[in-house]
């Protein structure tokens, strides 16, 4: 009800084996390391009916190898996957075309990371960017831990999302920590995605708004 059998094909053929056997079959590989956030306390989060309530923020993200880019929604409690592409050509008129329906609080990215260089390409077309720090990226990452443990924090059950945390690697940022994309042994640019898009949903002003559901 929630995957196409398009989407699972398309992953079984460019995933490593390892990878979409964890992801879709439940099954431990060689890429297994122990989770940040806790299993348990991840299922805790999982809330199925989970919505958008006011307004959103958005966030994107690009792999070290710009072969892959995501794009999250967050109101500082939900958090969603809403797009996870191959490439990065795509991501400048996806993200016009949301900030046009949706007119949201924030669109962030961390610009010292491999999506920065799309900050250009994006401005070009009209469209706002907040340009999250590597302090920015080290607290929405706290915040995102914080929530998750708190089970605060609601997502909907993604594949890709549960992919990403369960090989998602972190690296020391003074005396807190960021996601790790080149030490990760997987894809993680949902997980970074959906990480700042909350850090952008709680940093935005308040603003009330008519809940969205498409996207």
């Amino acid at each position: 009800h929630t995957v196409s059998e398009e989407s699972i094909r398309a992953d079984a053929e460019t995933m490593p084996l390892g990878e979409f056997e964890r992801a879709y079959l439940n099954r431990w590989s060689a890429l297994r390391r122990d989770p940040i956030i806790p299993s348990a306390d991840w299922i805790a989060c999982h809330h199925p009916k989970s919505k958008i309530q006011g307004r959103p923020a958005f966030a994107y993200d690009v792999n070290p190898e710009r072969s892959w880019a995501a794009i999250a929604v967050s109101d500082g409690k939900h958090h969603e996957v809403i797009d996870h592409r191959a490439g990065t050509s795509w991501v400048p008129s996806r993200l016009k075309e949301l900030e046009e329906r949706h007119r949201p609080s924030s669109i962030a990215t961390e610009v010292a990371a491999p999506g920065g260089s799309l900050i250009p390409e994006i401005r070009d077309l009209g469209v706002e960017i907040t340009e999250m720090t590597g302090r920015d990226a080290a607290a929405a990452c706290g915040q995102f831990y914080d929530r998750s443990i708190d089970h605060e924090l609601r997502h909907i059950g993604q594949p890709e999302l549960d992919q990403a945390l369960a090989g998602a690697a972190k690296r020391r940022h003074g005396d807190s920590w960021k996601w790790d994309r080149s030490d990760s042994s997987v894809d993680i640019c949902p997980l970074v995605a959906v990480t700042d898009a909350g850090w952008a949903a709680s940093s935005a002003p308040a603003k009330k708004t008519k809940p969205i559901y498409a996207y």
